[in-house]
């Protein structure tokens, strides 16, 4: 069995690290290089794509290969990846980091300029708890709870291999040989320990399009003011459910 390999994320929850670990597993899909999006606006915007477009750019990867996207989980996209026996990594991140993240970097997001112009604790207000504001045709953006909800049901999915962005910085070699285990069980493929340190040697932060700093809990020292109290409300049950926090009082 040789079926693809879907590193599917969270924008913004570390897909360039992960993406470099799985490099010696599987040649890239050269079709979808930039990856598959599930959204309008390269993942940013507030429509889903149709899932007969969603399909089609999945369809071209071919067996052996790799590739990455953001797709939340829609019910029919899911049942095709399942019943066509693909491996699924699915990687997240603390949401506090996911918003620094997002306020450092924009590309592709439709409100890039007016938001970056912003000074940094505004911006991160609104990437949080989201607007309604309409420009052209892009529409609002939604809040991070929002768009955290259409990817959740991933963690769910039994057959897929979840994943945390800290886990993967904070123990790579225990990363790489649970991916391993992982696609032996999924696919039935064997990699021996020295593809395990080819992986592990595979992260080049500079080969990295939008590598900034990689370091898990950055948000402490952002996540200030307005900024936190807004992300305690919005994002606060959501961190203890996922295991990162065990009240509100952080």
């Amino acid at each position: 069995m040789n079926e693809p390999i879907l590193l599917n994320t969270f924008p913004k929850a570390g897909t360039h690290y992960l993406a470099q670990l799985l490099q010696p597993l599987a040649a890239p899909n050269r079709a979808t290089l930039r990856g598959i999006a599930g959204h309008t606006y390269q993942g940013w915007g507030r429509d889903r794509r149709p899932a007969e477009s969603v399909l089609l750019d999945l369809s071209q990867v071919q067996d052996g290969e790799r590739t990455i996207a953001h797709l939340p989980a829609d019910p029919r996209i899911v049942r095709w990846i399942y019943e066509q026996g693909w491996a699924v990594i699915f990687l997240y991140r603390d949401l506090r980091d996911v918003a620094v993240s997002q306020a450092m970097r924009m590309d592709g997001h439709p409100f890039a300029g007016r938001l970056m112009a912003l000074p940094l604790e505004e911006r991160l207000a609104e990437i949080v708890v989201g607007s309604r504001e309409y420009v052209g045709g892009a529409g609002h953006h939604p809040g991070l709870a929002q768009r955290w909800a259409e990817y959740e049901p991933w963690i769910h999915e039994g057959w897929v291999l979840p994943i945390r962005f800290e886990q993967a910085i904070e123990d790579r070699r225990g990363t790489c040989e649970a991916i391993c285990d992982y696609l032996r069980r999924r696919t039935g493929r064997h990699w021996d320990s020295t593809v395990i340190r080819a992986m592990e040697r595979a992260h080049k932060p500079r080969q990295s399009p939008t590598f900034r700093d990689g370091r898990p809990g950055a948000w402490r020292k952002q996540l200030t003011g307005a900024a936190r109290t807004a992300a305690k409300q919005e994002l606060g049950p959501i961190l203890v459910d996922l295991g990162y926090e065990q009240s509100l009082d952080w």
